[in-house]
């Protein structure tokens, strides 16, 4: 009985066993019909095979590489450096504004205060047109009453740029910009001029004028051919060889007028009263011409910002010419002598500037710069008050013309004219121009 009862339980035991195993060999309950088997997971088609082709590949069959500007040299050693770097080359352009203001024209007086016209009993009571005036008791105008201004002109530059080479052309123009200057202090003012034409006195013009002006003027214009050389052993500094060409136009006038003494036109030929005035011109040109030589350095500041320096000095010659005239206000005139020279002259430039990258081939240039002209023939160092070579002229001109008139020689007769010149020969006068200048550079 005991037996059986074992083998009962046995019996039970094995088939609870049996029924998990079942349930873990991959079916799924279902409450309908038999137990369904799970779908194997989906796997993507297998990719396609590559398009290759067998190797080698040949050099026509090779793909496309980056263009022959962008290898670098084969004798270069290395592609990440600073001293070996590839170099540009292209055209570059810079145009912008200058502005340049002459220094001062020096000291001198140009008319003084009569002082009988003001009550003070000193000096001749009819004052002498041909001697120099007596002092006044105050200088009414002289050289220095004008301050030259400010002239706007325009510069530019083009250039071709190679390796550490560069051929440029430059150039710029400051317009003339006249200023003025007057006293007006009526039967008052004696003028410093003496020994007037006899054409020109009686009329207040020299002595006890009404008024004295005085008027200036002048233009630059710079031209220049250099090569610039990039120093490799030091870095940013610049060699500059070269030529210069400069022209400059030096215009001043000495204005007077007054009331005439005698109103009759017929009393010693002394002028009407409407021919009361005069004017005192000089005119100097000035034409340079010399080889030249200066350095530019540029130092780094940081990625948008370089400070440079330039410095350049030129020597060569002036081809200088002037014309000194008298000339009444009624047209006539008294002398117009021309005189032309050769004489050694030089010119320095120096300039400090600020240069702002604003694109990669774009930078803005602002900087402030000066010329110094030395050997030039300046207007103010061509008058000479002492106006005798007129009378000169027409006292011993007097044979000559004879002579000339009967002979017919209508050469000999200027000759004649023209043989006592007028105005002071000073060729060794120096100008200083300075100003800001603005310049955008264009780098293709």
């Amino acid at each position: 009985m005991c037996r059986g009862w074992k083998g009962l339980a046995l019996v039970v035991a094995c088939w609870c066993v049996n029924v998990p195993a079942q349930a873990q060999t991959g079916t799924y309950p279902s409450p309908v019909g038999a137990a369904r088997m799970p779908q194997p997971i989906p796997l993507p088609p297998p990719p396609p095979e590559p398009n290759l082709i067998p190797g080698p590949v040949s050099p026509e069959a090779a793909p496309m590489g980056p263009p022959d500007s962008l290898s670098l040299p084969y004798d270069h050693s290395g592609a990440f450096q600073t001293e070996n770097y590839v170099k540009e080359n292209g055209f570059y352009v810079d145009i912008g504004p200058i502005a340049l203001q002459r220094n001062h024209l020096g000291a001198g007086d140009i008319a003084v205060v009569n002082a009988r016209a003001v009550g003070i009993p000193t000096g001749p009571v009819i004052p002498n047109p041909f001697v120099p005036p007596p002092p006044g008791i105050a200088p009414a105008l002289g050289f220095n009453s004008v301050t030259p201004p400010l002239s706007l002109g325009i510069l530019g530059t083009v250039g071709y740029l190679w390796d550490n080479n560069a051929i440029e052309f430059s150039s710029f123009y400051i317009w003339e910009n006249d200023v003025s200057k007057s006293v007006n202090m009526p039967f008052s003012l004696d003028t410093l001029f003496y020994n007037p034409p006899l054409a020109f006195i009686g009329a207040g013009m020299f002595r006890y004028a009404d008024s004295v002006a005085l008027n200036y003027g002048s233009s630059l214009f710079n031209a220049e051919v250099n090569y610039r050389r990039f120093s490799s052993a030091f870095a940013g500094l610049d060699f500059i060889f070269g030529a210069r060409y400069v022209r400059e136009n030096d215009i001043l006038s000495i204005m007077s007028s007054g009331t005439a003494i005698f109103n009759d036109s017929n009393a010693l030929g002394l002028p009407s009263p409407g021919t009361n005035g005069f004017t005192y011109m000089v005119i100097a040109h000035n034409n340079i011409a010399a080889p030249q030589l200066g350095l530019e350095w540029n130092l780094p500041i940081f990625k948008w910002l370089t400070l440079a320096l330039l410095g350049k000095g030129a020597w060569g010659v002036n081809y200088l010419t002037t014309d000194v005239n008298l000339t009444r206000n009624d047209g006539l005139t008294a002398f117009n002598t021309v005189r032309h020279a050769t004489v050694f002259a030089q010119v320095y430039q120096l300039g400090a500037f600020a240069d702002i990258n604003l694109l990669e081939r774009l930078r803005l240039r602002l900087g402030y710069t000066a010329f110094w002209l030395t050997g030039v023939a300046a207007a103010v160092d061509q008058v000479d008050f002492d106006l005798k070579g007129y009378q000169s002229r027409q006292s011993l001109g007097i044979a000559g013309i004879e002579n000339a008139l009967r002979t017919g020689n209508l050469k000999s007769i200027f000759a004649a004219e023209n043989a006592y010149p007028h105005g002071h020969a000073n060729n060794n006068g120096s100008m200083i121009f300075y100003g800001p200048q603005i310049q955008l550079q264009f780098f293709f």
